[in-house]
């Protein structure tokens, strides 16, 4: 469904009391598999998931005009993640 305003406050905040559970969850995974040194990959995951959401609001044009906004949010978080590895390698090597 195609929106005029892109700032869909109440949409938004639907997307995300549905979807933050399973992007934090998919996060979770993503650090610890990647081989993340945070002591809590948890409280990380949970700021990566805020950084998406705050990313998706500034977004939301882009969000709301994609096929499938669940499916952006996704590949937002995907690329979020490899940052935040990324940076892991840099300070572990530094």
């Amino acid at each position: 469904m195609a929106h005029n305003d892109s700032f869909d406050e109440p949409r938004f905040e639907a997307l995300y009391r549905k979807l933050y559970p399973d992007l934090l969850r998919c996060a979770e995974i993503a650090l610890r598999t990647g081989g993340s040194w945070y002591v809590s990959v948890a409280g990380r995951a949970e700021e990566v998931v805020q950084e998406l959401f705050a990313f998706a609001w500034e977004h939301q044009a882009d969000l709301w005009s994609s096929a499938s906004p669940t499916g952006w949010l996704y590949r937002v978080l995907r690329y979020k993640v490899l940052e935040l590895l990324k940076e892991d390698r840099f300070w572990r090597s530094t």
